[in-house]
């Protein structure tokens, strides 16, 4: 650990997702025993089934252990990404595989042709590297095969996309054991390893350590806002370097191994430079001032929820300025946690677009401190869209997301706002609500550590009801809207009325809207998305 006020460690893993048809032909693998040298070249040549793993970034200060934080550092490939593979017989590259692009696939790693083992392949060492370069050139087999790739390679000065931070993240592999699988097919493992290094940023914050039984063993980091400035050796416009932010708010820099980064880092009046140099394949990460503070937490319905991600507790003498929302629902949110088991439903991980884009998003769910429209207005133009037959007509869209749509009777088991506004995002037929949703965000932007503002669905509409005192003691505190409130004047009888608007689908061109009704939830499906008027007041889980 360097005490230079810029100090210790992270880790990013890469978990490479494998396919139906590998992880069947992995299967057969792991029961198969024979390697390359026994295995007998079959007449009409069996197929050569490739699989890719990354190994992963070692830590390079062994001394630090492990944190549960080091956890939720890790990236994927996606499909169309691809790699580049060589193989060498008799110290010569084969022609038929001489920088060869294998492309990942829903159907796993696939080469641009056919890959047969026959005779030629049998005994050859394969090599591949990511990400693919269509002009890579290799010429000579040296006993590192890729030594002037990784000499030449081009690091971004940009790598704040995941795109950007990919491309830079040299890996190559080598392999030479071939197993057969039960179905006649060939398969090699490549086992990628970095032949950059990992430079991990992490400012000064909080990170929280819930005592709450079933938030335990999770972590919640915040960091401050605004973004750093970066630069490469001197502070200049023509050397800004930018790092990939991670959600937990720590910058990753992929550097040059055993040299001196020479990153100069400003946040506000503060400065501070990364001289140390990290090993190739090896991570490190560089408190900043320290970095965060680790406290111990009890998370509770009432809590206040502030601009930059930061918890204050409902019991606490002094409530924050900052305060965006008030905690209503204490968990992991994420409806693939919570409906496992509900077969009608049909939850999976695939399907659960609050895990596959916010997996860090674990902890609870927040309401607004406000609403977003002071006057009622309707959900959108049309009064006769059909969510229903546009979602399941849709098979891209019905494979990516759930379906929660309630009945005349609603059952109330589904926690789905963000599923159900990022498929209205989709479908592009909620007008009225996006534009305030919109200008709700210009307003309260949410943190970075959150899934940002959504609408809520019916079921959480429900829950917030159940938790009306709680809630709005803590509103109150801070100068909130209390719950169910109306424009002064309105009469909350009108025909046309719906309270609160829910992210639940009805039926065609029926949203539900939700409402106190004397002391009782009350759900409202009375009217149309175009008829109907009621006020949006947003949510984001954390």
């Amino acid at each position: 650990m360097e005490t230079i006020g810029i100090k210790e460690l992270i880790m990013k893993q890469y978990k490479f997702l494998s396919t139906a048809l590998l992880l069947a032909a992995m299967m057969a693998w792991s029961s198969c025993s024979n390697e390359d040298e026994s295995l007998p070249v079959p007449s009409g040549a069996g197929g050569l089934v490739i699989n890719v793993r990354d190994t992963g970034m070692e830590n390079a200060d062994p001394s630090v252990s492990r944190t549960i934080t080091d956890l939720n550092y890790n990236t994927t490939f996606e499909f169309g990404d691809c790699i580049g593979l060589f193989a060498v017989k008799n110290n010569l590259i084969l022609n038929d595989i001489n920088n060869l692009k294998i492309e990942y696939t829903k159907e796993g790693w696939q080469a641009v042709t056919e890959l047969q083992y026959d005779g030629t392949l049998k005994e050859a060492t394969y090599y591949a590297y990511y990400p693919y370069d269509e002009n890579l050139s290799i010429n000579t087999v040296e006993s590192d095969f890729f030594a002037a790739l990784v000499a030449g390679w081009n690091l971004q000065t940009d790598q704040s996309t995941k795109k950007n931070y990919a491309i830079s993240d040299l890996m190559t592999s080598s392999g030479s054991t071939v197993v057969k699988g039960d179905k006649g097919e060939f398969l090699i493992q490549l086992d990628m390893s970095h032949r950059m290094s990992l430079v991990v940023i992490s400012l000064p914050g909080t990170e929280y350590k819930f005592t709450n039984p079933e938030l335990q063993g999770t972590t919640y980091a915040v960091k401050p806002i605004g973004d750093v400035e970066f630069y490469r050796g001197t502070i200049g416009n023509s050397n800004v370097i930018k790092p990939y932010r991670a959600e937990d708010g720590t910058y990753r820099m992929l550097v040059r191994p055993a040299e001196s980064p020479d990153i100069i880092g400003v946040l506000g009046n503060t400065k501070y430079e990364i001289k140390k140099s990290v090993a190739t394949g090896k991570y490190k990460r560089f408190l900043v001032n320290g970095g965060s503070q680790v406290i111990n937490y009890e998370l509770k319905v009432g809590d206040y929820y502030c601009a930059d991600g930061n918890l204050v507790s409902r019991d606490a003498g002094e409530v924050p300025d900052d305060c965006i929302g008030i905690v209503y629902y204490v968990g992991n949110p994420q409806p693939s946690v919570l409906y496992k088991d509900n077969e009608a439903l049909g939850v999976d991980e695939s399907k659960d677009a609050l895990r596959r884009d916010f997996p860090n998003c674990i902890h609870g769910l927040v309401y607004a401190v406000k609403r977003a429209n002071p006057t009622v207005s309707r959900f959108t133009s049309s009064s006769k869209f059909d969510y229903t037959s546009t979602f399941n007509g849709n098979a891209e869209l019905s494979a990516t997301y759930l379906w929660g749509q309630e009945s005349k009777a609603p059952t109330y088991n589904c926690i789905l706002g963000y599923n159900n506004t990022e498929v209205l995002r989709v479908i592009e037929n909620a007008v009225d609500m996006f534009t305030n949703l919109d200008s709700y965000v210009d307003v309260f932007p949410a943190p970075v550590v959150s899934s940002g503002w959504y609408l809520p669905s019916l079921e959480e509409m429900r829950t917030i009801f159940e938790n009306n005192d709680i809630i709005n003691s803590s509103l109150a505190n801070i100068g909130g809207e209390s719950l169910w409130i109306t424009e002064s004047g309105y009469d909350v009888s009108n025909a046309a009325y719906l309270g609160y608007w829910t992210s639940t689908c009805r039926a065609k061109g029926y949203m539900y809207g939700s409402h106190d009704n004397n002391g009782a939830f009350a759900p409202r499906d009375g009217k149309s998305t175009k008829d109907g008027r009621g006020y949006f007041r947003f949510s984001l889980a954390f």
